[in-house]
């Protein structure tokens, strides 16, 4: 019999994608309070109920109060979601459908706090009975992924790519001849800082921060940052705003280069949590984490955060360091062990693989196009205009 799944306040965009990925369980969507009513009905009978929420709603007070309340409680269990690495050639909250999407019944992989599935999946890699095939696997994926220019959101195009890296270059040069020689070159990839990620895994740091520590450390460096997409795009907001990080970047890129473009020339990546951290990873770069994101910890990465003795950057190294694991060995875990795959091109689940060609010959990939114009009449018939009339009314 198979697995019956309530998930918890799901937005109606993620409803109309999720059922996808659990193809062989009953799917129902419903409130945590009608939930909780079905759980009092269940223990009588000692029915287990298995409770799925999109991780980041954790952030919400009464989401983590819901949770802590029922994590110990014998009939129920619990399932995190949230975006995987090989996602999209567009932003999910542009509503570009998922081609991937994590499962954890453990945690969530960028929180530190706490082991995840993803993070036993790492500790444990090495004692796979079929670890030669899977790193094989993980190689020849990870190959698909830095020789086409694939990232979580978009792919670059060679010509373009190649392009923009000797722009950049070019770019950088031509400020060193204007009387600043660089020590070194830096990127820090600036993240939303209310994002989950950030909140749990940042240990306090956001990117102003960041960026702020790092031209205190490195006064003769050049810090290239590049403002989050959603931001770019308005999606999320930031408390900080681009001229607050021209105050201690040489360089503040929105749309003219992508990450990638700025890991290719810089010789160090700074992040908080990034994903971007784990792309200069397996692309060879020199990578320092501020946070304790999923790849840090394991003695691949520099832990600004151990080193200054953070509590939970302590456990969290305790944890998981072991110097023998490469970056293949988290690549196979956080790529091909830990996520659901979805081919909406021929709809049915899919391989890492599969996904990865996809997402290196197709323009982009699939949208929603019902629910970009829903979120275009809402965002312009009423949440401006409101927002509009409540400024007014503040003068």
């Amino acid at each position: 019999m198979s697995e019956k799944l309530y998930f918890l306040d799901l937005s109606l965009w993620k409803r109309s994608f999720i059922k996808k990925f659990f193809p062989d369980n009953e799917c129902i969507f419903i409130s945590k309070q009608k939930f909780s009513v079905l759980v009092k009905k269940n223990q009588e009978i000692k029915n287990s109920l298995t409770a799925v929420f999109w991780a980041s709603h954790l952030k919400n007070h009464e989401c983590l109060k819901f949770y802590r309340y029922y994590r110990k409680h014998p009939y129920v269990k619990f399932i995190f979601l949230e975006d995987a690495f090989i996602r999209s050639l567009g932003l999910g909250s542009d509503f570009f459908y998922p081609y991937s999407i994590a499962v954890d019944r453990i945690g969530i992989y960028y929180n530190p706090a706490a082991p995840s599935t993803l993070e036993l999946l790492i500790r444990e890699i090495r004692k796979r009975p079929d670890y030669s095939e899977l790193i094989e696997r993980a190689k020849k994926l990870r190959k698909i992924i830095v020789d086409r220019h694939i990232s979580k959101y978009y792919r670059c195009q060679e010509r373009i790519f190649l392009s923009n890296v000797a722009d950049l270059k070019a770019h950088i040069r031509n400020n060193e001849t204007m009387g600043s020689y660089y020590e070194k070159i830096i990127f820090v990839p600036c993240q939303v800082d209310t994002d989950a990620s950030v909140v749990t895994g940042g240990l306090g740091y956001d990117s102003l921060s960041l960026l702020r520590e790092l031209r205190k450390q490195y006064s003769e460096a050049c810090i290239i940052a590049k403002v989050h997409p959603d931001v770019l795009r308005g999606n999320r907001k930031n408390d900080s705003s681009i001229s607050d990080y021209e105050k201690y970047a040489n360089m503040v890129f929105t749309s003219e280069f992508t990450s990638l473009e700025c890991i290719e020339v810089a010789e160090e990546v700074h992040t908080i949590s990034s994903y971007s951290g784990f792309e200069a990873l397996m692309r060879g770069k020199k990578v320092v984490c501020y946070g304790m994101p999923f790849y840090a910890g394991y003695g691949l990465t520099e832990d600004v955060s151990y080193m200054k003795e953070d509590p939970v950057a302590i456990s969290t190294h305790m944890r998981r360091f072991d110097s023998s694991l490469t970056v293949d060995d988290i690549w196979a875990a956080a790529a091909i062990l830990y996520p659901k795959y979805y081919n909406w091109d021929r709809g049915a689940l899919s391989t890492p693989e599969e996904i990865a060609e996809i997402m290196a010959s197709a323009d982009k990939t699939k949208q929603s196009r019902f629910f970009q114009i829903r979120s275009w009449f809402l965002t312009n018939l009423f949440i401006r205009p409101y927002n509009w009339i409540m400024k007014k009314k503040t003068y």
